[in-house]
């Protein structure tokens, strides 16, 4: 069942280049308000059920130039701990697809979990210094294929998080802020999944 939309990137607010007809001065001003976002896309997923279960979330995008799977990371948390100490996860691509990637997301009865995708900012810190990332696709939830466990119900809400910054040279305030927002979903993110067959 699709989830929602979803976009992630690490790029200015405004065009790096503005149109040369704009006075100086307005650039100037203009630049001041030129920050960049790091924006990643969050799963908050509740098991409402009674058994353990095994989640698959399929992420559909188109790749643009230049950007490959292995830019993205991914972490599912399950015990509230700092993100990623419960597991770091992989998109894995699908067998005869090119633009779709899925990863595992295991959910004990009546828990929750957070998960997130986002640029993988720490392994490719050149994507700070290029700020020219922006990918976008949907994403999509079922009962993994080994589930045994019937009908399940889930609890899904997803958003965009994203930290603004200024400059992270020299020793001053990089200049963060940050924003959260949620996404549209259908029946207000209750999915009722049903095993694969």
């Amino acid at each position: 069942m699709i989830i929602s939309t979803f976009e992630l990137l690490v790029k200015p607010q405004l065009p790096k280049d503005l149109p040369g007809s704009i006075p100086n001065s307005v650039k100037q001003k203009i630049d001041r308000l030129r920050r960049t976002v790091i924006q990643g896309y969050f799963l908050t997923i509740a098991n409402l059920g009674s058994a353990d279960i095994f989640l698959t979330l399929t992420f559909t995008v188109k790749l643009p130039l230049g950007i490959s799977i292995n830019d993205l990371v991914t972490f599912f948390d399950t015990t509230g701990s700092d993100m990623g100490d419960d597991m770091p996860g992989k998109l894995e691509p699908v067998k005869d697809f090119t633009n779709k990637f899925i990863a595992s997301a295991p959910l004990m009865s009546q828990s929750t979990g957070l998960f997130l995708v986002q640029p993988n900012i720490i392994k490719k810190p050149e994507l700070l210094n290029d700020a020219n990332f922006e990918l976008r696709g949907f994403a999509e939830v079922s009962l993994a294929t080994s589930s045994s466990v019937g009908d399940v119900s889930v609890l899904i809400t997803p958003e965009h998080r994203g930290t603004f910054f200024d400059n992270l040279t020299g020793t001053g305030s990089a200049g963060r802020d940050q924003i959260s927002y949620s996404l549209p979903v259908q029946n207000g993110g209750l999915f009722a999944l049903k095993p694969s067959t």
